[in-house]
């Protein structure tokens, strides 16, 4: 009989989801572990962790553990030292993302240059009825900061906005959707003049703190920025106050330096901002996606191939 595999999953493994992955090793054990807590009882068994969560406690104590399927593109919160020392492979989502981020990144934008928020607030919660001027996408000038594939995809939606797009990205990406194209040492030049930024690129040591106060300062008085990367990409003091005292106009997050984000953070309270907790990916079409990843790099594993969108620890991505 062939050894018995364990899997702990963040997600219920379905039964026709059991039954791919059985034709592959038919000698499964598979946990629900929703949370950190769920993999505790299970850790010391665990040959993969299909997860979002992970601590170097659970890692000293997961002696069996040689895979972890992350069910996110970003993997920043997983590369401790520890992880980054270890053996345990690491693959993450990546491409899984393009349809429900970059809907949601306008979705975020459209609730500031509509004025939805404020509507809401003074047409709905104060019984009034207040018109006020909006604002078009057609003809601005938007930035997407990170071309990976959530940021083609929020180009080409933006494209089709009919706005005037650049790209930014240490790696040249030339796509017919892009009207320019930005690379590393060229960051001033891609800030000056945006009327949207969109923050797309990945979560790595020299991304954090990228958008600065002084960039911003580049951008156009009434600009908009939208950040569906990671929170801290953005120098939260400076984004403040450049939507207190200008450029910005507005501001639509779905990612915060501290997550969930604290009840007394400045952000809450001011009428510029559109906020979600972290749920641009959160579809029912994208568990299905990362599951079926999961079920080709489980094939892979078995049959000792390599598995897509291995992550190089050292790098990040």
């Amino acid at each position: 009989m062939a050894e018995e595999i364990t899997i702990l999953s963040w997600y219920e493994i379905d039964a026709d989801t059991r039954k791919q992955l059985e034709a592959f090793h038919p000698n499964l054990r598979v946990h629900h572990a929703p949370t950190v807590e769920d993999l505790e009882p299970w850790i010391a068994e665990a040959d993969i962790v299909l997860h979002g969560r992970f601590s170097d406690d659970l890692l000293r104590r997961a002696a069996k553990l040689r895979w972890y399927q992350s069910v996110s593109a970003g993997v920043d919160k997983l590369l401790t030292e520890d992880f980054i020392s270890s053996d345990v492979l690491l693959t993450n989502a990546s491409g899984n993302h393009p349809i429900s981020v970059s809907e949601h990144a306008f979705a975020l934008l459209l609730a500031m240059t509509r004025r939805i928020i404020n509507s809401y607030g003074e047409n709905n919660l104060l019984d009034t009825w207040q018109r006020r001027e909006c604002v078009e996408l057609y003809g601005k000038t938007l930035g997407v900061l990170g071309m990976g594939n959530v940021g083609r995809e929020i180009a080409r939606k933006g494209s089709a906005f009919g706005m005037k797009v650049r790209g930014y990205d240490p790696r040249p990406a030339f796509l017919p959707y892009l009207k320019e194209m930005y690379l590393s040492g060229q960051i001033e030049a891609f800030f000056s003049g945006l009327d949207v930024l969109i923050v797309a690129a990945a979560s790595t040591p020299e991304t954090k703190g990228i958008v600065n106060g002084h960039l911003i300062s580049l951008m156009n008085k009434g600009s908009y920025l939208v950040n569906i990367a990671r929170g801290p990409l953005v120098v939260e003091e400076a984004l403040i106050e450049a939507l207190e005292q200008g450029p910005l106009a507005g501001a639509g997050l779905d990612v915060f330096d501290q997550e969930p984000l604290p009840a007394d953070s400045m952000l809450r309270s001011l009428p510029n901002v559109a906020l979600t907790p972290h749920l641009a990916g959160q579809t029912p079409r994208y568990r299905e996606r990362v599951l079926t990843v999961f079920v080709e790099n489980f094939r892979r594993w078995v049959q000792g191939e390599s598995l897509i969108n291995v992550v190089d620890k050292h790098l990040g991505f």
